[in-house]
């Protein structure tokens, strides 16, 4: 299901879909899945897939990936526990801190970077996501 959801998040193997990706996402999360939780909460915290953002539900999520033992998860939860809405911005914009757009662009497969279908077609939100489900998969090996 984990993995399903990931095609679906990133366009990958699949249509890309959001809504069904976080459907998925959080029947693997129920299931016992710390990578699924984790990315269920990036999710939220964006606003992919579901009718709107919610930091609560995000850290709800997050504290489910953290008690399964998922690092990332940990770091995250307390940042946004003791975070303002400004030290959080500041934080998403030192993630991608020194990134040049045109190597990101470069990193999209030519076939996806003129089609319509199979992915996201903004290379940010595509590096975005792939550094969000590596992230996720980091306690999973």
């Amino acid at each position: 299901m984990y993995e399903l959801a990931v095609a679906l998040y990133m366009g990958d193997g699949a249509v890309e879909n959001p809504a069904e990706a976080v459907k998925y996402f959080k029947k693997a999360a129920d299931l016992g899945h710390s990578g699924a939780a984790y990315l269920l909460a990036d999710c939220y915290l964006d606003g992919i897939g579901v009718e709107q953002r919610s930091r609560a539900k995000a850290l709800e999520w997050l504290m489910a990936a953290a008690e399964m033992g998922h690092r990332q998860a940990q770091r995250r939860a307390e940042a946004l526990l003791t975070a303002t809405d400004s030290s959080l911005e500041e934080e998403e914009s030192n993630r991608w801190k020194g990134a040049r757009p045109a190597d990101w662009y470069r990193e999209v497969p030519l076939e996806r970077r003129f089609s319509i279908g199979g992915g996201s077609r903004n290379p940010l939100i595509l590096r975005k996501r792939r550094t969000a489900v590596a992230e996720s998969r980091k306690s999973e090996e």
